[in-house]
């Protein structure tokens, strides 16, 4: 039986929720969607990234009471997400993300409205110039990969993978296909492990397949991943 693994942000960078209103467009049950209706308050899986992302967020679908929703029904209802880190920049007029249950997608999302004090502030959408440029910020680096550096680690490390300097990081991370992940060391077919960006102070670790373009949670945190691969 095969393990799968996903990653739910849930550190919050606000205590307000962040709600919109939504078209709600639910799957048949022949197209892979559910086979039973839904009532009440439904806690799905948003996946605003591609369909093999298993990066996620939480948020509640607000179904009005003695509502219920057959497979293949198309409703607009209101959603209220936590307000946590990245979210904001997702939730614009038009965007449209995918509902899931685990891996099973069941509906998809499009935003009509933004609502509550939150929408008279919203964040302004990423600039393409913005998310090509070569790096205007500093590059943030998890406290444990500091003090392995600046102790002399990297140069000594006893590894089973090679760990990049921060130059290296900043390059490889330039050109790397999801903004959320920050390659840090690198196996002898190119696939890299990344720190997951969610705004914990040391983030976890995910293996990210180069060939397949698909990665996976490996550990907790970089201390952890470093006494499980030494050699």
């Amino acid at each position: 039986m095969s393990i799968f693994t996903y990653l739910n942000i849930v550190e919050r960078v606000g205590d307000e929720s962040l709600r919109v209103r939504a078209r709600i467009t639910f799957k048949r049950a022949e197209e892979g969607g559910r086979t039973e209706p839904v009532c009440g308050q439904y806690h799905p899986n948003h996946n605003f990234g591609k369909p093999n992302d298993i990066v996620w967020h939480i948020g509640q679908i607000e179904i009005p009471t003695e509502t219920v929703i057959e497979p293949g029904e198309v409703k607009d209802l209101e959603v209220a997400f936590p307000h946590v880190r990245g979210l904001k920049e997702q939730l614009t007029i038009g965007r449209q993300w995918r509902i899931q249950e685990l891996q099973k997608h069941v509906a998809t999302g499009e935003v009509l409205e933004l609502l509550g004090d939150w929408s008279k502030h919203p964040a302004d959408p990423p600039r393409t110039e913005d998310l090509d440029a070569s790096d205007d910020h500093d590059l943030v680096l998890p406290p444990s990969y500091v003090e392995f550096s600046q102790s002399g680690g990297l140069e000594e490390a006893h590894c089973r993978y090679r760990i990049l300097n921060p130059a290296e990081i900043r390059k490889a991370s330039r050109n790397f296909l999801y903004r959320s992940l920050l390659p840090f060391a690198i196996n002898s077919r190119e696939d890299y492990y990344c720190w997951f960006l969610d705004g914990a102070v040391e983030p976890a670790v995910v293996f990210y397949d180069r060939e397949r373009q698909k990665y996976v949670v490996d550990s907790a945190s970089f201390h952890d991943w470093l006494d499980e691969n030494r050699i």
